[in-house]
């Protein structure tokens, strides 16, 4: 008897399930594991950037008879009420009345984007005399005016006594080198099979270890390592290359050999071709043995750019937010929720607004929205249809009232937010340059929990290839192993064969970076320093393969420094160098291989005999098939000409 069909339907519904329970066993887990924090907590060891500030006084409006000088200040908390420490002074200068004194190069500061920094002139007689006047800014605003101006008030009178001009100068660091040694000719005596070799390089000066290589198995007389990038302040500075043994067996390492150069050196004798000794102590401490040779294959300074370099260069930076509505048991939003976004908003964006040349993107997810309490994983924080706000402040008045109004949904979905400002951040530079990128900063506020971990990992691949930065900052009292696990994936992260292209990812837990008092949470400091922490790698990661890849924009069509007018003369010559190509086609036929070339009217050919047509009649329709074939060709002309036309005005513009 044979099954009956609705049994054998359930069976092979039976088996697609087990077969697909099989496959999710099988493949691998959705986020990579977590690193050791040794690797996690590595500092980044690039030198920041240098910021020089050059004033100029004018328009005072006191007559001075003695000479003065300024006092800059630095803020000790991070905040401009201070308190301030004293950093340095200016050289004495006198100040006529209603007139103008330039002061170059002041005073430098190191560039920190993740924390506001806030600075205080004062205008003083001595160094142990009150101030006359003084004026309070951060450096973020100045780099992102160019040129800030700023009126020196008089803290008795609360009169303007002068104008400050404050414009700044840049020192970048030096370039880091691309190293790569090989070492020949090595004495077998301490080497036995269990023991591995590796490099490491240090300052003399500063005795740190800039870099030690990886382990390497001697197998022949060559021994090559991979290339390293090493910063060193200065190309003259002294630096020891020292040859390490290490035992599998009693694991224990000894130095076989060193050698000391500088980097300027070792760049010439990579070009010449030298080879270095490397040289070991004796037993009694006196004189040294040759135990093998060591040749630097590459030696190469590396073109990276840093953060304030495209910052400077016209890149803009693009912030928005994302709040989290969502509850487990669908009750009521607590105050105590709302402080926490307010704290996170008001410290990533109080650190970030400076560099904002455009209004803020405030969106919200996992709620119930008014009228008909729907629910929604993306929508306004204002409850209208505009996402954008003017400043920070009135990011909060949105959050607030918001709160309000919106009810809480239980399931938290986070990849709508993401699919759509990665979205916002690809048609915000279709039409941009390279070097007018606009960067966006996408904050996700949430309490932790992930109702579409698959969609998020998809949609965080997704956004890896748009100019966008994701910060997930984590509040409440829930576990978030996985979001802390997604933070900390950088370029581990995978779904199904597909990898994101670079580090675009961070996590930060609330409690684990701020203290909380009875007025709230303090210290937001600490907050923005580690959320914006790896913003400028990414930024700077990001733009420098965009713009290696970019092609040359002199020979192409629409790009920055081609005018119109070039672009209209060059679009003219290639219009006509078509036409003439299209009409020597027509006349020659060179590209059919003599298809359109008239036979002679000779004998016939033997086809023609067997056929017996004449050669005169097979000549008249060779001529009337050219004619058709030449038409047809001229159409085809005219509609390739069409086409080339239309398609001319879809090019991008930037």
């Amino acid at each position: 008897l044979s099954t009956p069909f609705p049994f054998s339907t359930m069976n092979m519904v039976r088996i697609r399930r087990i077969m697909e329970m099989r496959k999710e066993l099988a493949a691998p887990p959705l986020l990579p594991p977590k690193l050791k924090k040794s690797s996690l907590e590595a500092v980044d060891k690039s030198p920041r950037d240098i910021v020089i500030f050059h004033f100029q006084l004018r328009n005072s409006t006191i007559s001075f008879p003695r000479p003065l000088l300024l006092s800059i200040h630095e803020s000790e908390s991070g905040g401009r009420e201070g308190p301030w420490k004293l950093s340095a002074f200016s050289d004495r200068f006198e100040l006529p009345l209603n007139d103008f004194v330039d002061l170059p190069s002041v005073f430098s500061i190191q560039f920190e984007f993740e924390i506001v920094q806030p600075m205080k002139i004062e205008l003083c007689i001595d160094k142990e005399d009150s101030p006359i006047a003084f004026c309070i800014f951060s450096l973020s605003q100045v780099i992102n005016t160019r040129r800030l101006t700023l009126p020196f008030i008089s803290p008795s009178r609360g009169e303007e006594v002068a104008i400050l001009d404050i414009t700044f100068s840049l020192k970048f660091p030096p370039p880091p080198f691309q190293i790569q040694f090989e070492v020949r000719d090595l004495s077998r005596k301490f080497i036995s099979d269990s023991s591995t070799l590796s490099v490491l390089v240090h300052e003399i000066r500063e005795g740190n270890e800039s870099f030690r290589s990886e382990a390497v198995r001697v197998t022949n007389s060559r021994i090559n390592w991979r290339p390293f990038c090493i910063f060193i302040g200065d190309e003259l500075e002294v630096i020891i290359i020292t040859l390490l043994l290490r035992d599998e067996k009693s694991k224990s390492e000894l130095i076989i050999g060193e050698t000391q150069t500088t980097l300027s050196q070792l760049e010439r004798d990579c070009i010449e071709g030298k080879v270095y000794q490397l040289n070991r102590r004796g037993d009694g401490g006196e004189g040294r043995r040759v135990i093998g040779l060591l040749e630097p294959l590459r030696v190469s300074p590396l073109p990276i750019h840093s953060f304030l370099h495209f910052i400077s260069s016209g890149t803009s930076l693009h912030l928005s937010f994302a709040i989290d509505f969502s509850s487990p048991n669908e009750e009521e939003i607590s105050s105590c929720l709302s402080l926490d976004a307010e704290f996170i908003i008001r410290s990533i964006g109080g650190c970030v607004e400076d560099y904002l040349n455009k209004s803020i993107s405030a969106l919200g997810f996992a709620g119930r929205i008014p009228p008909v309490d729907r629910e929604s994983q993306q929508f306004c924080l204002s409850l209208d249809t505009n996402p954008y706000c003017d400043s920070v402040d009135s990011v909060v008045s949105c959050l607030h009232g918001s709160m309000e109004k919106v009810l809480p949904s239980r399931v938290a979905h986070l990849s709508h937010v993401i699919y759509y400002v990665s979205k916002l951040a690809i048609h915000a530079n279709l039409r941009r340059s390279t070097a007018n990128t606009q960067y966006f900063i996408l904050v996700i506020v949430t309490r932790g929990a992930i109702d579409d971990l698959k969609e998020v990992v998809q949609a965080v691949i997704f956004a890896s290839k748009a100019p966008i930065s994701i910060l997930f900052v984590g509040m409440g009292e829930r576990k978030k192993d996985e979001l802390d696990r997604l933070g900390r994936g950088g370029t581990r992260i995978s779904y199904q064969g597909r990898r994101v292209t670079r580090d675009l990812v961070n996590f930060i837990d609330l409690k684990e970076v701020s203290r909380k008092g009875e007025n709230g949470w303090e210290d937001g400091n600490s907050l923005s320093e580690a959320a914006l922490s790896r913003v400028p790698s990414q930024l700077t990661a990001y733009l420098s393969k965009t713009t290696s890849s970019m092609r040359n924009p002199s020979r192409s069509r629409g790009f920055g420094s081609m005018t119109s007018v070039d672009s209209e003369q060059n679009d003219e010559k290639e219009r006509r160098s078509r036409m003439e190509y299209g009409r020597r086609r027509r006349i020659d036929g060179e590209d059919m291989g003599g298809r359109w070339t008239l036979p002679s009217a000779g004998d016939p050919t033997e086809e023609e005999e067997r056929r017996g047509r004449s050669p005169e009649r097979s000549s008249h329709r060779c001529v009337s098939s050219l004619v058709r074939d030449v038409r047809s060709m001229s159409i085809a002309s005219e509609k390739e000409e069409r086409i080339f036309r239309k398609n001319r005005h879809d090019f991008p513009t930037f």
